[in-house]
């Protein structure tokens, strides 16, 4: 997957081995929860927050909007969270796709094919569908 910056590259997979991109071993949930100083406390500027913010938003974005007519399929994460998002080439990148989804390109109608899971809502077992199209 080399088509955004903000998703680690993977390499080639084989059940559950897989072969990506080198990480520096941070995620953000590290950098989130890093450890205070007791002799001065280490803020994380707005700054920062924002450009964390910027690559997460980005990298889902890059995601869905990855299909096009030669059968490319936009990917849903189904995992996204902190600790799925580790810093690569020193930039915040999408990683851990064992729970993905592929999402096929419908030739007829020239788009997505839509991402259907049965969620279950409450303790009466009824199915809520969700649907992202």
């Amino acid at each position: 997957m080399t088509f955004s910056p903000r998703v680690v590259d993977i390499y080639g997979f084989c059940g559950q081995s897989v072969v990506n991109e080198r990480a520096d071993g941070r995620d953000l949930t590290k950098m989130i929860t890093r450890p205070w100083s007791s002799k001065k406390k280490a803020q994380v500027g707005a700054e920062e927050r924002l450009r964390w913010a910027r690559d997460v938003a980005g990298s889902i974005a890059d995601l869905q909007t990855g299909a096009d007519v030669s059968g490319t399929a936009a990917i849903v994460h189904r995992d996204a969270g902190p600790s799925n998002f580790v810093v690569a080439k020193g930039r915040l990148k999408l990683n851990d796709f064992n729970q993905a989804i592929f999402l096929k390109w419908d030739r007829k109608k020239e788009e997505i094919c839509p991402y259907r899971q049965g969620v279950f809502c409450g303790n009466d077992g009824r199915l809520a569908i969700v649907s992202a199209s």
